[in-house]
């Protein structure tokens, strides 16, 4: 894409704008496919700057940290290489008072996913008016700019009263310079400005795409979830043809991914910490196996005691398997004799191979809540094991009949001649059984009256450990280990009740990320070289910040669903 295409969003990080979003959605058509609300610098750096994260960034350790960056943008300001005035640009943007939002469009329903070319989109970058900025001045400016640099390349395409001057391209996306719709300024990037223009100018506008929560974020976005499976849907219909009508409009329909409406994600600063929140909206339609994670009937975990305390990331939240179970079940009625087998079938093929029954003996076993966790491994990675990714990993599943559970499970392996080589360890009355797989990793698991637990390599184990260790002490009557005290100050931010909760140890995470970077830093492109250094001088930074960790919580009320982070 030509960089000219920066030109009307190097405008806009130019402009001081308004300070409700909501003022630009109420001139964009109805129904985008994607919208961000995001303050001007401005606003950013007072609403950001006071948490831990922005005074490290201000600090001279993180001044140092981004560096690199700093310089590069040097280089671009000294070498001319930017299409516009690029110090003139950021000593308007650090003016910056309000908000700019962008709202992206399909123009074509027809979408073929056979079809490299990209489908007619429409982008638009509206600026608000905040009282102080002579937009019309802007949108003038602007456009002599264009002209300059563009020449006899400027065309101008006129709608009604209004006159887009757009840089001519064919069938490749290209941008008008800004102009003024009621009051606002707004600028375009399309393949078609003629179409472009008709979206903007014929459609009604749909305010909802912004909601209170968006409006009252420094970032927000918003996602017509329901709009986009359409489109998928249609696209492959057209590509797959009857093999989509076939299966796989069956299999998306058990997903239960069309009973999402919206999403919504903002970020925010709420004391000192930084708080993101992503935000399911949820239709009447069948759930299907999502239900199993997020029910229409909320209830809160209760693993979260079992998480190790040590673990370098953890989470736990409510979970039941028979919405997956049953979702399976449905594809194959609905296949009825497209399907290779029956259901019943399918469950008398495996009770002839193991002797059991798949629900009865296994699937109903399982109780409610999923824990996941990993722990930290002071092991280097193998970029030669696949398994090297996942050490450290487990799994954690509640039970309702772990004794039988334990039994099937014996079976199963006895019967795949997988039993030969597990090794069995007692660990406080509990069986830990390890597998080797082709030795490749270690996967180990142990079953309890109440839980499953499965880990990857010896790190795994020691996770499985910790974790046991919570249960003996539960049955004992002893109390819960206290969680990490930087976990308990970032969920203090947010009080209220959850259903699911968790923790990630950024430090460790981080060192392990630098670690594997680090290996990979020859195949990296130059402009994202330094992420290297800079992720590997992270951790000893985040330690006086109190940024070595950051929380989740999971909230349901039945209709949306939350995941906050707060860091």
């Amino acid at each position: 894409m030509n960089r000219l295409l920066l030109v009307p969003l190097a405008l806009a990080l130019g402009a001081p704008l308004a300070a409700q979003a909501a003022d630009a959605a109420s001139i964009l058509p109805a129904e985008p496919l994607f919208t961000m609300h995001i303050d001007g610098p401005a606003k950013l750096r007072a609403a950001f700057l006071p948490t831990n994260l922005g005074r490290m960034f201000a600090s001279a350790e993180g001044q140092d940290l981004i560096a690199p960056f700093t310089k590069m943008l040097e280089h671009i300001k000294k070498g001319g290489e930017a299409p516009f005035d690029v110090e003139a640009v950021e000593k308007a943007a650090y003016a910056y008072t309000g908000r700019m939002t962008l709202a992206a469009q399909l123009l074509d329903e027809k979408i073929d996913f056979n079809d490299p070319a990209p489908p007619l989109f429409v982008v638009a970058v509206v600026l608000s008016p905040d009282g102080k900025t002579d937009l019309e001045a802007l949108c003038a400016k602007s456009r002599e700019i264009a002209a300059k640099r563009l020449g006899d390349r400027l065309a101008d395409l006129k709608h009604g009263t209004h006159t887009l001057s757009y840089m001519t391209a064919d069938k490749e996306p290209t941008f008008c310079t800004p102009f003024m719709h009621k009051g606002h300024a707004v600028a375009l990037v399309s393949q078609d400005m003629k179409k472009a223009a008709e979206w903007l100018f014929g459609g009604e506008a749909k305010p909802h795409a912004c909601s209170d929560r968006i409006r009252k974020a420094s970032i927000g976005v918003w996602v017509n979830v329901k709009r986009i499976i359409k489109l998928v849907e249609t696209g492959a219909a057209a590509s797959l043809g009857p093999r989509w009508d076939k299966l796989g409009r069956h299999i998306l329909d058990a997903t239960g991914i069309k009973s999402i409406d919206h999403m919504e994600g903002t970020y925010r600063a709420v004391g000192p910490a930084v708080v993101s929140d992503n935000v399911l909206h949820f239709n009447q339609n069948d759930r299907g196996a999502i239900e199993a994670f997020i029910s229409t009937k909320p209830t809160k975990t209760t693993l979260v005691d079992l998480l190790p305390r040590a673990a370098a990331a953890a989470t736990a939240i409510p979970f039941d398997i028979q919405p997956i179970f049953n979702s399976v079940k449905g594809v194959f009625a609905k296949l009825g004799a497209d399907a290779p087998m029956t259901f019943d079938g399918l469950l008398e093929g495996f009770k002839e191979h193991y002797g059991l029954r798949l629900k009865e003996d296994l699937i109903d076993k399982f109780g409610s809540g999923l824990m996941s966790f990993s722990m930290d491994s002071e092991d280097e990675p193998d970029p030669m094991n696949p398994a090297s990714a996942v050490r450290g990993m487990c799994l954690g599943f509640g039970l309702r009949g772990g004794a039988e559970l334990a039994k099937t499970l014996d079976t199963m392996l006895r019967k795949d001649g997988l039993h030969a080589g597990r090794k069995t360890t007692d660990y406080k009355g509990v069986q830990m059984h390890m597998i080797n797989i082709m030795g490749f990793v270690e996967v180990n698991y142990a079953v309890t009256d109440s839980l499953f637990l499965l880990g990857i390599d010896k790190d795994g184990a020691k996770g499985m450990r910790a974790a046991l260790d919570g249960q003996v002490d539960q049955a004992a009557g002893k109390s819960a280990t206290p969680l990490p005290a930087a976990v308990m100050q970032r969920l203090g931010v947010l009080p209220g009740k959850w259903t699911g909760m968790g923790w990630t140890n950024v430090a460790a995470q981080m060192l392990s990320a630098s670690k594997q970077l680090e290996m990979a830093a020859g195949q990296l492109p130059p402009p994202l070289q330094p992420l290297v250094g800079m992720i590997e001088k992270m951790p000893k930074l985040l330690k006086p910040f109190k940024l070595e960790h950051a929380a989740t919580l999971t909230r349901n009320d039945g209709s949306t669903w939350t995941h906050q982070s707060i860091w």
